[in-house]
């Protein structure tokens, strides 16, 4: 839900941390509260929940 369930996932191969801000194309710019980071068939990738700022 988050604020004004406005909540959203974001997969990257770059590293993302807690805390980070983030600005789209668009230049919303979203913070990162909540991060993991995955290994899959020797890939490795970020998931990462984000909520508008």
């Amino acid at each position: 839900m988050g604020r004004d369930a406005k909540d959203f996932r974001l997969f990257s191969t770059g590293e993302v941390r807690i805390g980070d801000r983030i600005v789209d194309q668009n230049t919303k710019k979203y913070e990162v509260y909540g991060a993991k980071h995955h290994t899959f068939r020797g890939r490795t990738h970020y998931e990462a929940s984000l909520r508008a700022v």
